[in-house]
């Protein structure tokens, strides 16, 4: 997801690549926002997020991303879930 925001995108459009839910989506960007590593701004009805200068040197030192990405996917997993229909 980190890779994904070299671009500002809004919330639903980090769900849409990522395929994963809204609210999943806005975790992660939570999670990232709180390490300093991607900035939120509000845009009307919408929340676009963009890599902070950290986090864009993050990424171009290469290999720490993917600790990145595994720590917001452990937090969101760890966090129970409540589905509204199932499939």
């Amino acid at each position: 997801m980190l890779q994904t925001l070299q671009e500002p995108h809004t919330t639903t459009e980090l769900a849409e690549h990522a395929g994963v839910s809204l609210s999943s989506a806005s975790e992660h960007a939570a999670v990232l926002r709180r390490a300093g590593l991607v900035a939120s701004v509000r845009e009307r009805q919408q929340v676009r997020h963009i890599l902070t200068q950290l986090g864009a040197d993050l990424l171009s030192a290469g290999a720490p991303t993917s600790l990145v990405q595994s720590n917001s996917v452990a937090r969101s997993t760890l966090r129970p879930r409540h589905c509204a229909h199932h499939d």
